[in-house]
């Protein structure tokens, strides 16, 4: 399920984020946060600091360059050549 968190810089979103991750780990539950690429090693800095370290096993903080290797790699399209990086 795809939920977007919509607010203004500082309205909690980020907090809320963290906070529903955790209750979806400790449900056993995956889940995955796309943060900009710029911002993924804080992100999940962040989420280790909030949930504990546990969290890595159920939960992902992916940008979207990662995302689209992830799915060349599962479906088997990253042995194709392109054109540019």
């Amino acid at each position: 399920m795809l939920e977007l968190m919509l607010g203004r810089a500082g309205s909690g979103k980020t907090a809320a984020v963290m906070r529903s991750m955790g209750e979806l780990h400790r449900g056993g539950r995956q889940s995955v946060m796309i943060v900009p690429e710029q911002y993924s090693h804080d992100a999940e800095r962040q989420l280790c600091a909030e949930c504990g370290n546990g969290i890595s096993l159920s939960a992902e903080v992916l940008s979207f360059s990662r995302i689209c290797s992830r799915v060349f790699e599962e479906t088997g399209k990253a042995a194709y050549k392109t054109l540019d990086p």
